[in-house]
């Protein structure tokens, strides 16, 4: 397996969705490439992150934009 193909199956990979001989193949990888070992890291807290950010049970946000926001857009867009 490649750096690439690692990188193609990663989320498969953290979901548990490999079938057994690609499973292996992806973690025998891992065993001889760092640099996939420290991605695969930070694609595990990268998705962390963003389930828990859009978790069920946080309250949804206000939708209420600052004034001061919806002016700096629109001047900036004037201006582009």
């Amino acid at each position: 397996m490649t750096c690439r193909e690692v990188i193609d199956f990663l989320m498969r990979y953290i979901d548990g969705d490999l079938p057994e001989e690609q499973r292996a193949q992806f973690e025998k990888h891992l065993g001889l490439c760092p640099c996939c070992v420290n991605f695969l890291d930070s694609y595990k807290a990268t998705v962390r992150l963003g389930r828990e950010c859009f978790h069920q049970d946080a309250p949804p946000p206000t939708g209420k934009v600052p004034e001061s926001m919806i002016a700096a857009i629109v001047e900036a867009l004037k201006h582009s």
